[in-house]
């Protein structure tokens, strides 16, 4: 519920400011990555945009299906998202 307040009580403006620090600040982390290991700085910015707009869309979903038959528990959900970062972790 604090999720939710805080996401429909910040106002569009101010979510999508958070959403862009956020994504920039892991843009630069990444960044600095690929520069320390030689390889190509081309893919961090969308990288780190597309990161955090999954993370944030999958809370938004998680949020509104609480109560809900559509219900996971929270450790399911970031265990899904861990998934996909790791797709090795399909792997038997």
């Amino acid at each position: 519920n604090l999720y939710r307040f805080l996401s429909t009580q910040a106002g569009t403006e101010k979510r999508d400011l958070l959403v862009g620090l956020v994504a920039e600040w892991l843009a630069a982390s990444l960044e600095a990555e690929h520069r320390d290991t030689g390889r190509p700085n081309a893919s961090a910015r969308v990288w780190a945009y597309g990161l955090v707009g999954m993370f944030h869309a999958a809370g938004d979903w998680w949020v509104a299906t609480l109560g809900t038959s559509d219900a996971l528990p929270l450790d399911e959900v970031v265990e899904s998202l861990l998934t996909i970062l790791q797709p090795e972790r399909l792997l038997p």
